[in-house]
């Protein structure tokens, strides 16, 4: 199996690898391969691409290496990663060894072209969004209701949103789930809602 990668960091429980049908414990310095299935379960995990590409798993976190081709002619790379649940946090490598537009991330209902050079992203997806500007965000109150008008959060640098949980919304975000809910009520007058559910 030819090594694409390896793991960075690890905390918390260990990952687990799923290669092969066989399961390998992604400890530090572990390689990673094409095809591999990475599980975080209770731990984190930082991969970092051979084109210097680095993938943060936090936990509870299912991805899965479609494919990863690097090639001396930059134009014959490419990645494709599939991020089946959880968050994770993608950036590009600085030497753009691999071109934005060979790089596929994919969702289990939607696909993630790169623009930019980093950005983070939590499946569990009812509806779509773009996203065209940094530190926008949306938000999702119910399982039944798609993801809000997107918002700029202000006042954050990248520190402050890398694997970030928020306890207490920020205003932007608490603006934007209003609104959605103003609508809901005043044009189907079916759903009620009680705050934003956990």
């Amino acid at each position: 199996v030819g090594s694409i990668g390896g793991v960075l960091e690890q905390s918390g429980s260990v990952a687990q690898i799923q290669r092969n049908k066989e399961n390998i414990r992604a400890v530090l310095n572990e390689e990673i391969a094409s095809m591999d299935e990475v599980e975080t379960k209770n731990g984190r995990l930082k991969i970092k691409f051979v084109d210097d590409t680095l993938v943060s798993l936090t936990e509870h976190t299912y991805m899965v290496i479609d494919e990863y081709v690097y090639d001396p002619n930059p134009s014959k790379s490419k990645m494709a990663l599939n991020f089946v649940s959880g968050t994770a946090r993608f950036a590009t490598g600085g030497l753009g060894l691999v071109p934005r537009e060979n790089i596929t991330i994919q969702t289990p209902t939607a696909s993630i072209g790169i623009r930019g050079t980093d950005f983070t992203t939590t499946v569990d997806e009812l509806g779509t969004q773009v996203l065209t500007e940094a530190y926008q965000a949306v938000m999702v109150s119910t399982f039944e209701t798609i993801p809000t008008t997107p918002v700029t959060l202000v006042n954050l640098d990248l520190n402050m949103i890398d694997n970030m949980f928020i306890v207490s919304e920020p205003v932007e975000i608490k603006e934007a789930v209003e609104e959605q809910q103003s609508e809901l009520k005043g044009s189907a007058g079916l759903l009620t809602f009680n705050g934003l559910d956990q």
